[in-house]
């Protein structure tokens, strides 16, 4: 007995015949394997299991008919826990128990990606189908369920059935073979997964209506994301703390960081990952928009539901009936952004126009110079609206997303994978190196838009004095640092090494610590309320110590203001327009204004709020203290931290390609560049290349205190 309303995406599995060359492909980044009837056994199951715990490209396994009992798929059950792509396993005819039908039920009450399950010719029974009765009731994601042949009888199968009236993802449930189903339990899987199919579709309809409202009209959405600066003394662990939040393989022999590596990534409730290697990233405008639409489809559908729960109840003259009215798509405030950098950009122009101010009042023609910064960039914001709208009335302003665009953002319904996901976040990691020589910089990159992650190796705590004091005052001026640059950003003291320390030692390493802290004066320091202490001790050989260490992050990044902002969907289109042009790491502004008013951001003003807005918030690098730097906007901030750290950079840790060095006569001025600091013409266009931004690095280097200029006499080239 079966029913299956609805269509489903199909996967191209590699059929394989062996475990070897499943693991292979499994690893190699195929999208689906099917290896069955090869008699895998427990062992082969957790062999899989193992490598599809850590693997992000995998989306459907076939593992049918391989006797991996109760064991196996208790291994299977513990790799959903952390894996987050996989979205089909079938594991039918492997002599699965009750036992493991719970661990399997149990994975999906936290797992929020498996789409398909298919458990079917076990031996579950009614103890093990009352496990998925508690999925049914719970999962949000599952839509496909087989649990035909699995000595289930028909009263168990009732409790299935009668669950699908409060499920409403589940659009195919199998219960072949159940003991004396009659036609009536027939009738009924069948109606209630024609409800599910239908609400389905009507939500999907309506989700979709309210994307395309947005993205047309342009509204905003919250911006859902941060930066996770990861700072402390060259060789503590950092670069192994990041890889350990990807949940990568510990690798003991990783490089020194040059100056800063940046990672973005993906964070959710079971997991982070490197959104390069997301199978279901999406661009900012896409996630920006979904965001929107569910939260104003969730709107409407609390509106629909109250209503009606207010008709059924009696009117009287003591209570008059209220209908509650569902949040308004907000609409976009050009006003509110522009007043962000009210200070920032107020510079008048040679020609400043009056502007006539139209509030609930009659208009009052006032001279922008006369006004306030924040009234002035109000002002101007009016007068950007009032040029749109007469634009959009002539019929002159393009489309913000025409139609193509729009179907194109729906395909593979990037939309539900979304919705599924709303509430997880994204960082951008900031892996800055540790090495003395490189700190010059790093004020640079801090603001209080993030997190901070303060590494220290605790064997260094417990040292003999020297290396122990070393270690404090390290400690003590990234905590100073941290201080003078940002005004309420968190800190996380995160203490590796936990293998070699013990936690017998941490109590010791924690006074340590506080003594440091009070010293510093700081209150930004986040306490380990869990386990009592100041700091959070890390295993970066085997993750342990990372899930609490994620957990606060999480829980602190929710809270900060930044990460909720209501940011433009216009802006946010612009972003993304810019950032597919960063193959060479930077626009110049010039190309960034047309991109703008192809978004129908015109003001000057607008675009320069806009990019103060994405600098802060990290996506971006854009200065403005002089001509050179602001003329070019850094799309991919790497490009400019490469640039900088061929000049900045440890002797010790990270040396040129002297072969390089010697083809162009060279060696002298490396020479000198290590002993003494002093760096020639000739060796910086050697190592920028003469196509680069000459002129944007050195005001760079000149403004952040990396460089002055020395005139050795009649020598141009020094």
């Amino acid at each position: 007995m079966a029913a299956y309303i609805g269509g489903a995406e199909k996967l191209d599995y590699e059929h394989v015949n062996s475990l070897e060359r499943c693991l292979f492909c499994i690893e190699r980044g195929v999208e689906a394997v099917d290896l069955a009837d090869v008699q895998l056994g427990v062992k082969g199951a957790e062999k899989i299991a193992k490598v599809v715990a850590k693997n992000n490209t995998l989306l459907g396994l076939r593992l049918s008919g391989n006797k991996i009992s109760d064991s196996g798929a208790k291994s299977l059950a513990h790799a959903l826990y952390s894996n987050l792509t996989l979205v089909e396993l079938f594991v039918s005819n492997n002599l699965i128990g009750k036992s493991g039908a719970k661990a399997l039920a149990e994975a999906l009450e936290r797992n929020e990606t498996l789409v398909k399950l298919g458990i079917s010719r076990n031996y579950i029974g009614n103890e093990g189908a009352e496990y998925f009765v508690s999925v049914l009731r719970n999962n949000k994601t599952l839509n496909f369920l087989k649990l035909s042949h699995n000595n289930i009888t028909a009263s168990k199968a009732w409790e299935l059935v009668q669950e699908l009236k409060r499920n409403e993802t589940i659009i195919y449930l199998g219960l072949d073979g159940v003991e004396d189903a009659d036609e009536t339990l027939k009738d009924k899987l069948k109606i209630n997964l024609k409800k599910n199919n239908d609400l389905n579709l009507e939500k999907e309809k309506q989700l979709k209506d309210e994307f395309e409202k947005i993205l047309t009209k342009g509204t905003k959405g919250p911006w859902r994301r941060s930066k996770l600066m990861v700072i402390g003394q060259g060789r503590a662990g950092k670069t192994a703390l990041v890889r350990t939040l990807l949940n990568l393989p510990f690798k003991p022999d990783l490089k020194s960081t040059i100056l800063c590596d940046i990672t973005e990534v993906n964070s959710y409730k079971n997991g982070w990952r490197d959104r390069k290697r997301d199978l279901d990233r999406l661009d900012f405008t896409t996630t920006l928009a979904v965001r929107a639409a569910i939260a104003r489809e969730s709107s409407l559908e609390k509106f629909s539901s109250t209503a009606t729960e207010t008709r059924k109840k009696p009117v009287t003259k003591q209570q008059p009936e209220t209908v509650p009215v569902a949040a308004p798509i907000e609409k976009e405030n050009i006003q509110e952004e522009t007043a962000y950098a009210a200070g920032k950009n107020d510079a008048p122009s040679e020609s400043t126009p009056s502007v006539t101010i139209a509030e609930d009042g009659p208009s009052i023609p006032v001279n922008l110079l006369a006004l306030p910064p924040k009234e002035r960039a109000k002002a101007r914001a009016k007068m950007a609206e009032e040029r749109r709208k007469k634009r959009r009335k002539k019929g002159e302003v393009n489309p913000f997303l025409d139609r193509e665009r729009i179907d194109g953002m729906l395909k593979q319904q990037l939309h539900k994978k979304a919705k599924n996901r709303v509430t997880d976040l994204s960082y951008f990691i900031w892996d800055l190196g540790g090495q003395d020589v490189f700190y010059t910089i790093h004020h640079l990159f801090m603001t209080d838009y993030g997190v901070y992650y303060l590494v220290f190796d605790m064997r260094h705590l417990l040292a003999e004095e020297t290396l122990k004091q070393e270690s404090i005052e390290y400690l003590f001026y990234w905590l100073n640092t941290v201080r003078l640059h940002t005004t309420s950003a968190p800190i996380l003291l995160v203490g590796t090494f936990l293998d070699q320390v013990g936690r017998e030692s941490l109590s010791q390493v924690n006074e340590v610590l506080m003594d440091t802290i009070k010293r510093s004066g700081t209150n930004q320091v986040v306490d380990n309320l869990e386990e009592k202490l100041s700091f959070f001790p890390l295993d970066n050989s085997n993750g342990e110590g990372i899930e609490i260490i994620r957990e606060i992050t999480h829980t602190i990044s929710e809270k900060q203001v930044h990460v909720n902002k209501m940011v433009s969907i216009r802006w946010v289109k612009c972003l993304d327009d810019i950032l597919s042009q960063k193959s060479e790491g930077w626009l110049p502004l010039n190309k960034v204004k047309e991109i703008a008013k192809d978004c129908d951001i015109v003001s000057t003003t607008e675009v320069s709020t806009m990019l103060a807005l994405f600098h802060d918030l990290g996506v971006i690098f854009h200065l403005t203290a002089t001509h050179a730097l602001e003329n070019i906007v850094t799309t991919n901030p790497a490009w400019m931290i490469e640039a900088v750290g061929k000049v900045i950079r440890d002797e010790k840790f990270h040396m040129f390609d002297m072969e390089e060095i010697q083809k162009d006569s060279l060696e002298e001025e490396v020479r000198r560049m290590f002993a003494r600091g002093i760096v020639t013409i000739d060796l910086l266009l050697h190592l920028w290349g003469k196509n680069s931004e000459y002129n944007f690095l050195m005001d760079l280097m000149r403004r952040s205190m990396l460089l002055s200029d020395w005139n050795f006499g009649s020598n141009e080239n020094a």
